[in-house]
Formats: structure tokens, C-alpha cells, sequence
């Protein structure tokens, strides 16, 4: 009973649709191209997040979607869509009064997923493409002060 009164679980999740397209595109020799999806902006995306807490110990997963992502005006060249995988465990504690402790080990991308991190939009070499890492280790520590300031509520009177 102990245990499940100290447990705690978080989810947030969130879903996205946006279409931006281009009346019309005219390109570096004079053609003009009817309309176009906007590059650079996926159609689909979303991301959730589940957390799990226990006394001072903290596991979260989180996972991001993004849709194809258009790389050029003409729409010929795209990055494909992708999922990424992403995991922490954290351990935090109370340091003096005003401090707080915060030991973490993170896994990113466990999918390893291939994708941009950073798209060069409409490049003149057809260079679109910055890989970002694979899967991949961290671990570390944040150091936090609490906040000290104990204000009031005050009601504004008119």
C-alpha cells in the first residue's frame, strides 16, 4: 500500500496537422510551378510523453513523430518520415535547503532512426540532408534551486 501511494504516472500527448501550400513557385530559370506544399513542414506530426514516479526516482518515455518533410519548392526531394525513441531514469535529491540534486542516465533515439536534425532548405547542391546522431548515451547531473519566494495571492480591487 506504501508503494502505491508514492507512485505517480504522467502521460501528455499531442497531435498536429498543418498544410501550407504555395499558390505558385517560379524557379531559378523562369518556370513557374503551380501549387506546391510549403518545404520544410511536416503534414503529420506528434509527440507523447509517459512518466512514471516513485519516491525520488523518475522513469519517462517519450516518443516524436514527424511526417515526410518537403526539402525543395518543386517537391521532388523529401525526407521520409520518422519516429524517435526516447528514455531517461533520474534520481532526485534535496541538497541543504535551497538546492536540489538531480542524477540522470538518458537514451536517445533507441530506435536509432535515420533523419535531419536540420534540413538545408532548397540548397543549390542538393545537400539537404544533416544526419543526426544514432542511438546514443547520456548521463549527468542538474543542480536546482528550489524556489524560496512564498508569495500570496492578492485580489485586485476596481
Amino acid at each position: 500500500h506504501r508503494i502505491l501511494k508514492n507512485l505517480g504516472i504522467d502521460f501528455t500527448g499531442i497531435y498536429g496537422v498543418q498544410l501550407y501550400v504555395l499558390p505558385f513557385v517560379e524557379l531559378n530559370n523562369n518556370e513557374i510551378v503551380p501549387a506546391q506544399i510549403l518545404p520544410g513542414i511536416p503534414l503529420n506530426t506528434g509527440a507523447a510523453n509517459i512518466k512514471f514516479q516513485l519516491y525520488r526516482f523518475e522513469l519517462s518515455f517519450q516518443a516524436i513523430f514527424n511526417d515526410k518533410i518537403y526539402t525543395a519548392n518543386d517537391n521532388n526531394d523529401y525526407q521520409k518520415a520518422y519516429v524517435v525513441l526516447n528514455a531517461e531514469l533520474s534520481y532526485r535529491q534535496p541538497l541543504f535547503t535551497v538546492l536540489e540534486l538531480d542524477l540522470f542516465i538518458a537514451g536517445r533515439n533507441l530506435t536509432s532512426s535515420k533523419y535531419s536534425n536540420r534540413l538545408n532548405y532548397n540548397d543549390a547542391y542538393n545537400r539537404y540532408y544533416n544526419a543526426a546522431p544514432p542511438i546514443n548515451f547520456m548521463f549527468g547531473l542538474n543542480i536546482r534551486t528550489k524556489n524560496m519566494l512564498k508569495t500570496k495571492a492578492h485580489r485586485i480591487k476596481f
